[in-house]
């Protein structure tokens, strides 16, 4: 952390500092004034009296520079502090030694030279207080970006561990059913392993960030033919979504998981089918099933929707929304449009 400013800038800063602390050589040029008894203005001097103030100001700020570089433990500070302002305080006298001696001063000398240190404390604050509130500033903006950068990695490490779980729960699932078909139609298995493939490198792409609607939807195809080669005509997907809105965005595997879901936790029979319908409402993409809860519950572990809701938190700021009846059950899944801002 350095504070440091253009040249041309740093010039014009401190020229302008010795200017203003000289304005009052300018104001004795008005007659009858307080001001022009005591101070007679000459050009010369004036000039003078500028160029030492601005040497003093430039000896500040190159002071102030460097002590940003360092990052000097409390009590080593104020000794450089104290050691600057003896240093400081010689060359402000030696200053005053050189204007008595080039001009007559006018004034009594003890007046005459506070009104030097007081121009030199005055400098000196000035600098000092500019650097202290850049500092601050600074520490600011770097503890501002540090926590952003911790929660960025805690966020991070949340999304890695939430997608750890999706593979393994849909792994169980996918090789129950393997096993079931290799048994009741071996021929068969052959064509569920190549579309198993074809969910598997989808599900362990490392997408840690969003997927377009039509990516999903392309990549629930295979899903879904893995699911008719076992059930048949027992389940049955309807997919109604508008060109419009398949550009639009949503967290990487959001779909399957909840026809996944749909399948598991309902009885059904080619008789009496499954219907799962994916449409969209506003800008929310709907999965919807009718609801026949299996009498005899499987075993759940709870993560799939629970991993869903916490990755779309993380992903788009946004909840999902779960709403059940006696008839249907459905997810809402909020959209992001593809270049706007999470949550917008």
């Amino acid at each position: 952390m350095k504070f440091q400013l253009e040249a041309k800038v740093s010039f014009s800063l401190t020229f302008l500092v010795a200017l203003i602390l000289n304005a009052p050589k300018i104001l004795s040029l008005q007659p009858d004034t307080v001001l022009s008894q005591w101070v007679q203005f000459n050009l010369p001097e004036f000039f003078l009296q500028c160029s030492l103030s601005w040497f003093l100001a430039m000896i500040c700020y190159f002071f102030f520079q460097k002590v940003t570089v360092y990052q000097f433990e409390k009590q080593k500070k104020y000794l450089t502090l104290l050691s600057f302002l003896i240093f400081f305080a010689g060359i402000t006298y030696l200053a005053i030694l050189i204007h008595s001696k080039l001009f007559e001063i006018g004034m009594p000398f003890n007046f005459f030279r506070m009104t030097y240190f007081l121009k030199s404390a005055l400098i000196f604050l000035f600098f000092g207080l500019m650097v202290y509130i850049w500092e601050k500033n600074e520490e600011a903006r770097e503890k501002k970006e540090e926590n952003q950068r911790l929660q960025n990695l805690y966020l991070n490490a949340q999304l890695q561990a939430l997608r750890q779980q999706i593979n393994p729960h849909f792994l169980f699932n996918a090789l129950s059913s393997l096993s079931a078909i290799v048994r009741e139609n071996p021929p068969l298995a052959q064509k569920y392993i190549g579309h198993l493939s074809k969910v598997f490198r989808y599900g362990l792409v490392d997408s840690e960030t969003l997927v377009t609607v039509s990516t999903e939807l392309e990549e629930l195809k295979s899903y879904f033919e893995l699911i008719q080669m076992r059930f048949e005509t027992g389940v049955t997907l309807e997919i109604d979504i508008p060109d419009s809105i398949r550009k639009y965005s949503l967290p990487h595997l959001s779909i399957q998981p909840l026809v996944e879901n749909a399948i598991k936790h309902n009885q059904f029979s080619s008789t009496n089918p499954l219907k799962i319908r994916i449409f969209t409402e506003e800008n929310n993409l709907i999965v919807c099933n009718n609801f026949s809860p299996l009498k005899i519950k499987e075993p759940s572990t709870q993560i799939g929707l629970s991993n869903l809701e916490e990755r779309f938190k993380i992903l788009t700021g946004q909840s999902i929304l779960i709403q059940q009846s006696e008839e249907s059950f459905l997810v809402k899944l909020p959209l992001i449009y593809e270049n706007a801002p999470f949550g917008g």
